[in-house]
């Protein structure tokens, strides 16, 4: 009874990743499909410029949020399947984090940081701030 219950609940912890992934892949979709849209509303400070702004930079939160919440849920995970011997192994992860990183925190970090960089760049390019 008590397997099943900690198997269901790893399962649970999957979807939600899966759910997270979904959601940060949508978000960086979202991002490209409304980069177009920036380079025709060209006066700032109008009603439209500040729309597709707003929604720029929310995507951008989209994406760090998922990243977040798809880490947490793999230290979840990993905690579960040292614990209790029952969760999923990500093998290609833990090579990364152990080459390279040495901590999830610093790759959490280090992803967070390089793709909210260079988002706040492109949308910079776009608008004509940067060239």
């Amino acid at each position: 009874m008590k397997e099943e219950k900690d198997e269901s609940m790893a399962v649970f912890y999957r979807e939600v990743l899966i759910f997270f992934a979904v959601l940060f892949f949508t978000c960086v979709v979202g991002l490209i499909e409304l980069l177009p849209q920036l380079e025709t509303t060209n006066v700032l400070l109008s009603w439209s410029w500040l729309l597709m702004s707003f929604l720029y930079f929310g995507l951008v939160v989209g994406i760090d949020y998922s990243l977040e919440k798809c880490f947490w849920l793999y230290r979840v995970n990993r905690t579960l399947r040292e614990t209790i011997h029952v969760g999923f192994y990500y093998p290609d992860i833990e090579f990364l984090v152990q080459k390279i990183f040495k901590k999830l925190k610093y790759l959490e970090g280090f992803l967070i940081a390089v793709i909210t960089l260079f988002f706040i760049l492109l949308y910079l390019v776009k608008i004509g701030i940067l060239h």
